[in-house]
């Protein structure tokens, strides 16, 4: 009769060490799920900040080349730059591609080319790279 009492104060131990694991991995299970959202929530909150961001620069970038673009519609219609450039005078347009250069810096290198795509002028000068086609340029 004395084991009577060890069997049941071992069950009873076996059922506070299952009940307390069981308490542990419960803890153990909602904290990882916690974990899982904020780690699903920090990734999208960075996504949604690169998007904005990303469009942020896209606009920026779309604003400054129509504003290229204005520039450079603004100066097609000078009726000299236009006349020296049907006459394909190169001294002529280079004055203008000048002109234009200093005016605006952010312009890398005004050129022209004629409608295949091939350079015949460029400020700064570069007589190396005159007759050189660009028409298999994605911007040409």
């Amino acid at each position: 009769m004395a084991d009577l009492p060890s069997q049941g104060s071992g069950r009873g131990t076996q059922w506070a060490i299952v009940a307390v694991l069981g308490g542990l991995l419960a803890v153990v299970a909602v904290t990882g799920y916690f974990y899982a959202q904020s780690v699903r929530l920090d990734e999208e909150k960075a996504l949604a900040e690169s998007d904005a961001i990303a469009r942020g620069i896209a606009a920026f970038i779309e604003a400054r080349e129509e504003n290229f673009q204005k520039i450079l519609e603004a100066y097609a219609g000078r009726f000299r730059f236009r006349e020296a450039i049907r006459r394909r005078d190169r001294a002529e347009a280079l004055i203008h591609l000048r002109q234009i250069a200093e005016s605006f810096p952010d312009l890398d290198r005004p050129f022209l080319a004629d409608p295949a795509g091939v350079l015949w002028a460029v400020y700064p000068e570069a007589p190396e790279i005159y007759g050189t086609s660009f028409a298999q340029r994605d911007w040409y």
